[in-house]
């Protein structure tokens, strides 16, 4: 009957599926994976997989429950592949699921059979690979873990083994193979367990794992391991001709010949062997980094393809690293390929735990499984004489399984075995009887035809053969080598020749020369691996005295090698043997000699060998005459000559270092013949392509290389057909961010080659964890390839990201024909190149910043069939962000009086309305990104002032207005688990609160537009409290974020749901949003509007937010101290650390001005810390006062990055001023901050702080205004307003600023008034300032205090007399000028006081000047100065007296004595004098004082001039005339009579 539920297994099975791998990738991708849906995923797992225990449905459809329960362990294998500690709290869960099962599985289902209870433990089974696999750290972390999954592991192996339940193999072909991944999985478990862990079920396990390596041998499966066991290094042996390919990978990666032998080898898989491993495909444990930066002999290319990674991850746990566990290898799609790798894994981890006898027996059973074939050739060459007499007959295969299993198994055991750590030091002769068996068993597989093979039986002999011990005959190295020779020459044992076919001694021979280079580079990783672990654990002779008792017979090697790559061979010498020679010389010449510093007569020798090695090579073999060379192996030459070219190459590339230049320029020529000859074999063309990588690098002639022709060639092949090569690609992309680092180059063909390359892959790039080839069980480095695809994509936008675009080349390809993955790119790359030279101003043309606002603003609204295409949009928008920052107060060439974006207004404000336009409902994350993107874009142009309407301010800041219901207290910390969206939800709603905090910032700081601020200030004002509330969450939750001290906060649940993205909001929005809290916290609190209970709840916010305050700038100061972060630009969460500083001291302003001018909100020695940190990682580094000590380069990044900062500067001395008028709450804070002020002050003082920019000085001004809050307090102390005192005198004798010399007599002023100093102080001061001729200084005081200058007049009179020092009478003279005019006029005494006793030198000085009659220096230099400033006392006097009359009219008629002697001297201006140095501009001057006299004073002026004598009288009237008349000159020649030209008549 049918079974009308499977349309719901059906649904029940998919539905899981997905699920499943939602749970895989989601953490993996922006916005990642939320603790509540996972927490609902392993629930929904446990209810599906407890449907095994329920005995109604497993009655009625025992099926059906089966389906649910591989529905469930589905589910529960995506949450094991989340981050470990997001699933730690299930794992007891879990455990209790698996021993349910295992009980389940042990007595056998109620309702169930055999093969439903094999589908139940398949499930089970998997579900503990993925936990071993993802999970293994918590091995040591949940309790019991590791021996609960091993008593699990324990109690249902038995019931796969002989008399068990599940011992036979089912006959349904379905449940076949579930029984197959069931058996699979178990054995993978045991080799994901640390070593040793499971002591007592090693036997059953190693038993176990053998017989399925004996059944899969029997039944021609064949292990899929070797490719992982082998070194990469050789794989270069491997390549074929393109017309000989056989499998994958002999042709580089072709991709449609590797496709065919995919399809033409692979095995055919269903669905249910592919769901048992879908969790278990990672091929991407290697970051770009790690891939693409590999050197294997200087050459990150050979560096990339030699390197698997599988040797260079980290153990997953400490248990891991005891003895030599090897991670396993991915598992393969066919159920019956893995099980056979799956044994061979178990074996090999449980061989090291057997005797001696057993690991005999287990070689004798593999050596019963070599082929007939094989077994007989062996023993016809000699190679192996205790090889089974048995005769069985068979036809040998490249592809036979036995060879293969056997092979790595054998290898497998060797590299899990820590052979050279056991025997360390130990003379162990011949070694174990197995290690002999071992040995005959790998020479027997020499002669094998695959090269795999003989690359594994080298590596195994390797291993043997390196042991760590003396040179003894009768050592099992000894005889490893003695064997290769007797291989190698195709001989019996007693050493007669054999009459045998060439092909098998070839491939012997191969093998064994290879076998030679193999023990090189085996004791060499020995080596390394010991000097690594014994570092400084043994003394240099001993370690000296076991280099020379380790040291391998070297030459003697090389020797055995030379005549197989001798120019003449020996007879029945082929390619093959001749490639493995050549390449098994260039091993033991790479680690024997090519790391030594020093180079011996020997290693000269053998370098001169190796030359001619390489041009014999490729001259006598590969461009000879066949018939002299080939000798009938023509096929065999045809098959290897790749590998041949490219073993040629690859040792012309190892000697490139240590050869001259014109050897190199002849290997040079070879390698462009070869490039051009095998322009179509990728392997060899890789190849040239290192060699040109060491080239460029090496050689002392203009470094032209060939990669550029290369890479063209490669693009277009790769773009026009299918026919393609991603090596080849991949190398490219790596010689082009070579060659630019060591070329520098930036050229257009650069940036063309590279962005045509990244177009070209785009559209090849797959699925994340999907393979290409989904029914197949294809080769792992087949699907690795198309991980490395996504590798690919990375390092080519990292290369674009190392070149210098000054030019701004990429924005060729920012259009909207060009791939939207591509523009992309280009839009970042462009934005990432202007943010990067914002600080050094980069200049470019107006038609270029058009180009882009263009490019910019399409990109914005880019579409592709109606679906916005978030990435490009966030580029644009980003790139129209960095525009707009760097250009945005760039004047209009046409019209510098407006901006030269303006024209562009109606365009950005469309993109910009955009980018806050969110969708309706719940769309991806990107749509939030864009928003943040925009509200970073509306803040810069409210900066910028390109935002002039009102209404469109409006109508963009309306979508970052929170409403009162999105500020609802409640909901801070309520609907972590109502919402699965709650994280996007969430950052919207930071977004906005760090934009209106920014916003808010810039109306505090007078930045944005008076006519915009209603607005925004009413935005606030509906809901200030809960807005301030909100704001100081965001900023707690950013400081969890930042110290990970809290698993859940105010706008989190579970830290677990925020992903990178998320958090880094948070946390960038952490630091605006702390500082505009405290400031509503402030104006809340201060408001007696507000009730008490709102009151009251602000203030406990205040407190933590002013706590955090302090708490944040410390953090930040910490984080610049770092090195690394200063040299890689730190941020926190994206905001630099200067902005992130910035808002701190904001933070902490706010709190010193909102605190009732207190500094008790503050913890106890906060304000003190405070004040030390300031002073010595602020201000003293802006004004050059703090050096740092010598070779600390650490401090002195750090302060270079603080004080390169004004704004900072500025924001931290505002502090200071904030302090300094606050009531400091100990004797200690005001002691620091009177530190932190005088010290720069003293420094100044001392002429150590040089006011070079405006912008020191600005900083000085600030610490003298927090000074003068100082000595403003009453409770001051006298010794500070002394010093301040002869600080603002000495200071005011200086040349400084205007604003500068304000603030000083300002606190000159408070000074001179405070009670400690007295009147006759004050004298004594100006005294003492005459006499010293300290000017500015007696300036400031006389204007301030001017009773005080009575004692000091003498010695002015006494400057202003003498005539000998011109510079002196002049700074008196100004001194005098200036304080009589900053006196009162007509009320003071002082100017009275003043001119009598410096009046009359000042008007003799004065008509001295004038008239030329004293005798003085440079009279013309000071004429005009003297005569000006002198006029001016006379007119300040003359105002001071002309309410007197008594007074009045003597003064004028001296002055007018004067005057007139002036007059006759000089002139006027239309009257000009004859004398000697006259200038009519002093005589106007005179006349411009008599018309003032007159005006102010007529009567006074007729009754002074009426007592004149009549020419003296005339003169004033004539000079009072000219002044009103403007000095215009009469005309006293004729006029001619004009003609009146209308009165003449025809």
């Amino acid at each position: 009957p049918i079974d009308r539920s499977l349309h719901f297994q059906y649904s029940v099975h998919g539905h899981a599926l997905v699920i499943a791998m939602l749970l895989r990738d989601l953490p993996r991708l922006p916005g990642g994976l939320p603790a509540d849906l996972l927490a609902m995923a392993v629930s929904v797992g446990e209810i599906l997989v407890t449907c095994q225990n329920i005995d109604i449905l497993t009655k009625v459809n025992p099926n059906g429950s089966c389906t649910c329960v591989r529905a469930g362990y589905i589910i529960i294998c995506g949450a094991l592949t989340v981050d470990p500690e997001a699933i730690k709290d299930h794992i007891p869960l879990v455990f209790s699921l698996w021993q349910r099962a295992r009980m389940s599985a042990a007595e056998g289902g109620k309702n169930f059979n055999a093969d439903q209870d094999v589908i139940c433990v398949d499930a089970t089974l998997s579900s503990i690979v993925a936990f071993l696999e993802h999970c293994s750290e918590l091995l040591l972390v949940v309790p019991d873990a590791l021996s609960q999954t091993t008593i699990i592991l324990e109690q249902l192996l038995p019931l796969f083994m002989q008399g068990g339940r599940l011992s036979s193999t089912p006959a349904n072909p379905f449940i076949a193979s579930r029984y197959n991944s069931a058996k699979a999985s178990l054995m993978e478990a045991f080799a994901w367990l640390p070593p040793g862990s499971f002591p007592m079920l090693s036997n059953e396990v190693f038993n176990f794992a053998l017989q399925h390596v004996q059944f899969a041998t029997e039944a021609e499966i064949m292990s899929s391991l070797l490719p992982s066991l082998v070194n990469n290094e050789d794989k270069i042996l491997d390549a074929k001709s393109l017309c000989r390919a056989q499998r994958f990978g002999q042709i580089g990666g072709i991709r449609d010949i590797d496709n065919n032998c995919i399809m033409i080898k692979s095995e055919v898989t269903h669905f249910g062997e592919r769901e048992s491993v879908m969790h278990f495909q990672d091929f991407g444990t290697r970051s770009v980094d790690g891939r693409f930066h590999d050197e294997l002999w200087e050459s990150r290319i050979l560096g990339l393809f030699s390197f698997d990674g599988i040797d260079l991850d980290p153990a997953p746990t400490a248990l891991h690293e005891v003895g030599t566990w090897r991670k396993p290898v991915t598992s393969s799609y066919s159920s019956k390929v893995r099980l056979v790798d799956a044994a061979i894994q178990a074996f090999s981890a449980t061989f090291g735990l057997k005797d001696g006898k057993e690991q005999q027996q287990a070689m004798v059973l593999l050596e019963q499984m070599v082929p007939p074939l094989l077994a007989q050739l062996a023993r016809a060459m000699g190679v192996n004489a205790a090889l089974s007499e048995v005769e069985r007959r068979g036809k040998a295969r490249d592809d036979n399984a036995a060879v293969a299993n056997i092979t790595a198994v054998l290898l497998a055991c060797l590299k899990a075995l820590p052979l050279h750590e056991a025997t360390h030091d130990i003379p162990i002769g011949l070694g174990p009887p197995w290690m002999n068996k071992a040995k005959d068993l790998l020479l027997t597989l020499l002669p094998s035809t695959s090269n795999i093979v003989r690359r594994a039986a080298a590596e195994g002999l390797a291993l043997l053969a390196t042991l760590g011990v003396t040179e003894d005959a009768h050592t099992l190295q000894s005889s490893v080598l003695h064997s290769l020779d007797e291989v190698m020459q195709g001989n019996k044992p007693d050493g007669k020749p054999r009459a045998i076919p060439v092909e098998p001694v070839s491939a012997a021979r191969a093998g064994s020369l290879l076998t030679l280079g193999c023990i090189q580079r085996t004791a060499h990783n020995i080596k390394m691996i010991h000097k690594a672990r014994s570092k400084g654990r043994s003394s240099t002779s001993e370690s000296v005295a076991a280099a020379q008792r380790d040291a391998l017979p070297t030459m003697q090697m090389m020797t055995r090698i030379l005549p197989s790559i001798a120019c003449h061979a020996a007879i029945h010498d082929t390619f093959v043997p001749r490639t493995y020679g050549l390449h098994a010389f260039n091993i033991l010449l790479a680690y024997s000699t090519y790391q030594k510093t020093e180079w011996s007569v020997e290693d000269q020798h053998l370098l001169k060998k190796a030359v001619e090695t390489v041009e014999d090579n490729f001259l006598s073999c590969w461009t000879s005459v066949s018939a002299d060379m080939d000798g009938g192996a023509e096929p065999e030459k045809l098959g290897a000559e790749a590998s041949f070219l490219a073993v040629i190459t690859r040792m012309m590339t190892l000697l490139v270092p240590h050869i001259d230049e014109y050897t190199l320029t002849r290997f040079a020529q070879i390698n462009a013949m070869l490039r051009e000859e095998y322009r179509k074999h990728p392997v060899v063309w890789i190849e040239t392509m290192a060699f040109g990588e060491l080239h460029t690098k090496h050689s002392q002639s203009t470094k032209a290389t060939c990669s550029s022709l290369s890479t063209a060639e490669i693009l277009d092949s790769f773009t026009k057909t299918n026919s393609y090569s991603l090596q080849c690609v991949e190398a490219c992309a790596l010689l082009s961010l070579r060659e630019i680092e060591a070329l520098n180059s930036t050229n257009e063909e650069d940036y063309s080659t590279l962005f045509n390359l990244l177009d070209a892959i785009s559209r090849l790039k797959p699925c994340t964890k999907e393979s290409t080839f989904r029914c197949l069980a294809a080769p792992r480095e087949a699907n690795k390839n198309q991980y490395q695809i996504m590798l690919l994509e990375k390092s080519i936008i990292k290369t674009l990201s190392a070149l210098n675009d000054h030019k701004l080349k990429s924005r060729r390809f920012t259009g909207n024909q060009t791939r939207w993955q591509v523009r992309a790119v280009a839009l970042a790359l462009i934005s990432r190149e202007l943010s990067a030279e914002l600080t050094t101003e980069i200049k470019l043309s107006t038609e270029i910043i058009t180009e882009l606002l263009s490019s910019a603003c399409g990109a914005i609204i880019a579409t592709s069939e109606s679906y916005e295409m978030r990435p490009v949009q966030e580029a644009g928008a980003q790139l129209l962000y960095v525009l707009v920052k760097a250009y945005g107060q760039l004047r209009d060439p046409e019209d510098p009086t407006s901006l030269f974006m303006n024209q562009f207004s109606s365009q950005i404000l469309s993109s910009l309305k955009h980018t806050l336009t969110l969708p309706g409902g719940i769309e991806n994350e990107r749509a939030y990104k864009l928003f943040a993107i925009g509200c970073n874009l509306f803040e810069e142009l409210i900066k910028k002032h390109l935002i002039v309407d009102v209404p469109a301010f409006k109508r963009l800041m309306r979508p970052i207005i929170l409403s009162p219901e999105e500020l609802d207290l409640a909901k801070l910390n309520s609907e972590h688990s109502e919402n699965p969206f709650r994280a996007k939800i969430i950052q919207l709603h930071v977004v906005k609160l760090s934009t209106m905090s920014r916003i808010a910032g810039l109306v505090d700081n007078n930045e944005m537009p008076d006519k915009f601020v209603p607005f925004m200030m009413e935005s606030i004002e509906n809901c200030k409290a809960t807005f301030a509330i909100h704001c100081a969450a965001v900023a707690l939750d950013a400081w969890r974020l930042r110290k990970r001290i809290a698993k859940s906060g105010f706008f989190y649940g579970n830290l677990l749901d925020l992903d990178r993205d998320m958090q880094n909001i948070i946390i960038k929005g952490g630091s605006p949003c702390l500082c505009n809290a405290v400031v509503c916290f402030a104006k809340i609190i201060g408001n007696s509007g507000i009730d008490d209970e709102t009151r009251n709840e602000c203030k406990v916010w205040h407190e933590m937010s002013s706590t955090l305050a302090l708490v944040a700038f410390h953090e930040i100061l910490k984080l610049i101290a770092d090195e690394i972060n200063c040299e890689t630009g730190a941020m926190i969460g994206h905001l630099p650390l200067e902005e992130a500083m910035m808002y701190s001291i904001r933070s902490i302003r706010a709190v010193l001005n909102s605190a009732g001018r207190s500094t008790k909100i503050f913890p106890k020695g906060g304000i003190e810390e405070l004040i030390s940190s300031i002073a010595t990682e602020v201000v003293f580094p802006s004004i050059g006062l703090h050096q740092p000590k010598e070779g600390n380069g650490k401090e002195e990044k750090k302060s270079n990055m603080i004080s390169s900062s004004e704004n900072i500067t500025m924001e931290a001395c505002k502090v200071f001023e904030a302090m300094a008028s606050s009531d400091l709450s100990n004797t200690e804070a005001e002691s620091r901050l009177l530190f932190a002020l005088l010290t720069p002050l003293e420094a100044f003082q001392r002429g150590l702080v040089k006011l070079e920019k405006s912008f020191q000085a600005s900083v000085v001004v600030s610490l003298l205004r927090s000074m003068r809050s100082f000595v403003e307090k009453d409770s001051v102390n006298p010794l500070l307003v002394n010093g301040m005192l002869q600080f603002s005198i000495e200071v005011l004798s200086a040349e400084i600023p205007e604003e500068l010399r304000a603030v000083t007599e300002t606190i000159l002023n408070v000074c001179l008034a405070h009670e400690s100093i007295s009147r006759g102080r004050q004298q004594l001061i100006a005294q003492a300032m005459a006499e010293q001729g300290k000017w500015k200084a007696w300036t400031a005081i006389g204007a301030n205090c001017p009773f005080t200058l009575s004692k000091s007049l003498p010695f002015v009179n006494e400057a202003i007399s003498d005539l000998q020092c011109p510079e002196r009478h002049l700074e008196a003279l100004v001194a005098v000028r200036t304080i009589l005019q900053r006196v009162e006029n007509g009320t003071s005494p002082v100017v009275g006081i003043m001119m009598q006793s410096v009046g009359a030198s000042c008007l003799g000085l004065f008509k001295g000047y004038a008239t030329c009659s004293i005798s003085v220096k440079d009279i013309e230099r000071f004429r005009m100065i003297v005569c000006t400033d002198a006029m001016k006392i006379m007119m300040v006097s003359f105002q001071n007296l002309s309410t007197s009359q008594n007074h009045v009219i003597p003064y004028l008629s001296v002055i007018f004595e004067v005057f007139i002697d002036i007059l006759k001297y000089n002139g006027l201006p239309n009257q000009s004098s004859p004398k000697t140095g006259a200038n009519p501009v002093i005589g106007r001057l005179v006349a411009q004082a008599i018309v003032h006299v007159a005006r102010s004073t007529p009567a006074l002026f007729k009754e002074v001039i009426g007592g004149l004598e009549p020419h003296s009288r005339a003169l004033l009237e004539f000079s009072f005339r000219s002044e009103m008349n403007g000095y215009a000159t009469v005309d006293a020649t004729p006029q001619k009579k004009k003609l009146n030209l209308k009165s003449f008549k025809k």
